[in-house]
């Protein structure tokens, strides 16, 4: 059993993953892209939820305790929430919508440093340093955000 308020979580990710990813948007793998981009946010989440006793299970693995079938089951829960957010939002989606998912692995990043757990916070600091650029770059390439004057 997970806490009622998981799925508030995750909609945030999946709306930032194809935005991420939007560059590949004419990929044929596009959305098995987008899944195992989430799947890589779970192996920042997990660990740290299992850590601090948010959920345990039953059979862990030699990642955290984590067991490994539930990286697959983000891939193709991820994918399948991918297709249908990409169908329900037609709209290029906006640097601003990102932040969510920067503010997310920069959280659960730092939860992991103080934890201990450096493999999954090396993670999160990778995808979260890598969301603020992106979202930056779609600022700037859309006139949201100016240069600094020299």
């Amino acid at each position: 059993l997970v806490p009622w308020t998981v799925p508030f979580a995750w909609v945030p990710l999946v709306i930032g993953a194809p935005a991420r990813l939007s560059s590949l948007r004419k990929q044929p793998l596009f959305f098995l892209f987008c899944g195992f981009y989430l799947m890589a946010i779970d192996l920042l989440l997990d660990p740290a939820a299992v850590k601090l006793g948010f959920w345990k299970y039953e059979f862990g693995s030699i990642y955290y305790d984590v067991p490994l079938q539930n990286f697959g089951g983000w891939v193709m829960t991820g994918t399948l929430a991918s297709v249908v957010w990409a169908n329900a939002y037609r709209r290029p989606i906006a640097g601003e919508l990102i932040s969510t998912l920067f503010l997310t692995c920069a959280f659960w990043s730092s939860v992991c440093f103080f934890k201990g757990l450096y493999i999954p916070a090396g993670i999160g600091a990778i995808l979260a340093i890598d969301a603020l650029r992106w979202a930056q770059a779609q600022l700037k390439q859309n006139g949201a955000v100016s240069s600094p004057v020299n």
